[in-house]
């Protein structure tokens, strides 16, 4: 993907077309207005237009190219967490998955974002630590389209994308409120060794470098 030029402001003559236009398919967009969907996408938000998530997220990953899956698996390898938490409400428990990549490169985790735009947080730490950024991804479909593109590239991570995947597609197409069974309970026991004993490599291998 290429990188993203430098802000140049909306006039209201585009905020008008892009009213006008913003049910088109995205690549005709993107040629119409002369930027990219990242900076049509929060335009049109600001002016109160929306169209299908899930629609405008595929269109993200069929722009990635193959050098891009092969970075953003490397990334996820070496400084991702895939997930499965526990929701506790009104006495139930469900399960929900993520991706986060964490780091103290502000930079990196821009450049993740500009592949697939979502949340970043910052945690802040008091004295001379440095903060740290975090990438997330929620949502059953988005992590499972996500790691299909990327798993035939990851390394250290593919059993647990493998799980994650597993449990992803299992809740595909159905309820939010259905409760969880007892594979994809498992598949989260199976998932918070995994990454347990990924931790505790990880640790290993630092304090062998010391």
């Amino acid at each position: 993907m290429a990188a993203h030029k430098s802000y140049k402001p909306w006039t209201d003559q585009e905020a008008k077309l892009l009213r006008e236009n913003y049910r088109k398919p995205i690549p005709e967009l993107v040629k119409k207005f002369g930027r990219s969907w990242v900076s049509i996408r929060p335009k049109g938000r600001s002016i109160g237009l929306h169209r299908s998530y899930i629609s405008d997220y595929k269109h993200e990953l069929d722009s990635l190219k193959e050098t891009d899956c092969a970075w953003l698996a490397g990334i996820i390898d070496g400084e991702g967490d895939l997930g499965l938490g526990r929701i506790k409400q009104k006495g139930n428990v469900s399960l929900r998955p993520s991706i986060r990549v964490s780091n103290t490169s502000k930079v990196l985790i821009d450049k993740i974002n500009s592949y697939i735009p979502m949340s970043i947080s910052t945690k802040k730490w008091e004295g001379n630590r440095k903060d740290i950024y975090i990438w997330h991804l929620y949502g059953v479909e988005s992590i499972y389209l996500l790691l299909k593109m990327v798993y035939p590239y990851l390394s250290c991570k593919k059993p647990q994308a493998t799980l994650l995947m597993e449990f992803c597609k299992s809740r595909m197409n159905r309820s939010a409120r259905e409760k969880n069974t007892s594979r994809e309970f498992a598949i989260q026991e199976e998932l918070h060794l995994l990454n347990k004993r990924g931790r505790f490599i990880q640790e290993e291998t630092k304090r062998k470098m010391t």
